[in-house]
């Protein structure tokens, strides 16, 4: 018996770092199962669906066809990061629908209290 399962197509998020890119697919996807494009391991088989994978740095020496086969076989939702368009391989640009994250660095003016520590983590500020 046939059934009509549509398979969503991947995401491809452009833009420069610190935007949000990352982020914004985490908040996309709640919990996914974060890799990196150069690193994929070869059993994509037993990822669970409902979690969603999240691929970052397509641009920088992306093992394709591990890739190309974590498109075909995997049934949740796959979204993938890169710092530039023109960078990342054809076959997998061809596949994903391209969005574009753009956004100012979000680094604000810290006025530096005498006897605290300051750590800045991203867009989070913390005195000690």
């Amino acid at each position: 018996m046939l059934t009509n399962y549509v398979q969503e197509q991947p995401q491809l998020i452009v833009g420069k770092p610190m935007t949000g890119k990352t982020t914004r697919a985490i908040k996309e996807l709640g919990e996914p199962i974060i890799m990196y494009a150069n690193e994929i391991p070869t059993d994509s088989y037993s990822f669970p669906k409902e979690n969603g994978i999240l691929i970052e740095d397509v641009h920088h020496k992306a093992n394709v066809d591990s890739i190309l086969e974590i498109f075909r076989t995997y049934k949740g939702k796959i979204i993938l990061t890169s710092l530039n368009e023109k960078d990342v391989p054809k076959k997998i640009k061809n596949r994903c629908k391209l969005r574009r994250q753009t956004g100012k660095i979000s680094i604000g003016i810290i006025h530096i209290l005498p006897h605290h520590r300051i750590h800045i983590f991203l867009n989070f500020v913390w005195f000690i």
